[in-house]
């Protein structure tokens, strides 16, 4: 086994933590420290969410169920919506038309009466999980009620047509919990909480030599992206992310040069350290 130990000056470092730190999109209201940032630049780099103006994109505002269809209706590749959805609330033109009619027929959505969808209704947890739930159905990945309820001290707060969504949820590590042992069923979702769980849906089961299902997206999944380890999806969990440094594998032929690709995030702003880089010897 080889040893190469690497020294970054101040000025080197400076500019490969600028260069990797920064997010496709930025938003002036994501701080880097935030644990939702990640997922919002993973969701806003495939352009399955987008900003709500000029470099914002307000993480703590309210899903509707009209923004949530529509955004499950781009990462499903915005196939035909079908016919009509039926509902008579459902505006005629509104960018959230299509994925209302699309979600209907494909049993994604069941609405909130037979003639009405309540678009600009705020989507609580357990209908995230629920309406979701269905999603993994349509895109036929199998969805298995595996997870436990038992940790949440607010189990019994959950709709009985909900619980099998959201032991699944809990069981692929789509959602968490907002605190130690609170899944808050009742409580909304922010865009912040769905950018977040939409990534590990995305990814869900993924390793850096897997490709996440193909069924999502008519094979245009998102590749890549990891799940923020030890968060949760609200307020009670907002932690600092801990900054860290990821050596990407190289392969090359004996005696070749090799690029070495390290990447930086949650970067704290310091400057100067050294690296040591271990690689076997063929």
């Amino acid at each position: 086994m080889k040893k190469y130990r690497l020294i970054l000056s101040a000025t080197v470092l400076t500019a490969l933590l600028l260069v990797s730190a920064l997010p496709v999109s930025a938003f002036q209201d994501v701080p880097r420290n935030q644990w939702y940032s990640e997922g919002v630049d993973y969701i806003t780099e495939k352009r399955y969410m987008n900003g709500v103006g000029r470099d914002m994109f307000a993480p703590q505002a309210l899903v509707t169920r009209g923004m949530l269809v529509t955004v499950l209706y781009r990462i499903s590749g915005m196939p035909e919506p079908g016919p009509e959805s039926g509902f008579m609330d459902v505006e005629p033109g509104s960018y959230y038309e299509p994925a209302a009619a699309w979600a209907a027929a494909n049993g994604i959505v069941t609405g909130c009466s037979p003639d009405v969808f309540g678009p600009n209704d705020a989507v609580t947890r357990e209908q995230f999980a629920t309406i979701l739930y269905r999603h993994a159905d349509y895109s036929g990945l199998d969805p298995v009620s595996s997870g436990e309820l038992d940790a949440y001290a607010d189990r019994g707060e959950i709709s009985s047509f909900a619980v099998p969504a959201a032991k699944w949820a809990i069981g692929n590590g789509v959602i968490t919990g907002t605190g130690p042992a609170a899944f808050s069923p009742k409580g909304t979702t922010t865009r912040a909480q769905m950018a977040v769980m939409l990534m590990r849906y995305l990814n869900m089961g993924a390793t850096p030599s897997d490709t996440p299902s193909e069924a999502l997206a008519g094979g245009k999944t998102p590749q890549g992206g990891t799940e923020p380890s030890s968060q949760e999806d609200g307020p009670g969990g907002e932690v600092s992310a801990m900054p860290t440094i990821t050596v990407e594998p190289v392969w090359t032929a004996p005696g070749a040069m090799a690029v070495v690709e390290l990447r930086m995030e949650h970067n704290p702003g310091i400057l100067g350290m050294a690296l040591s880089i271990s690689y076997p010897e063929d």
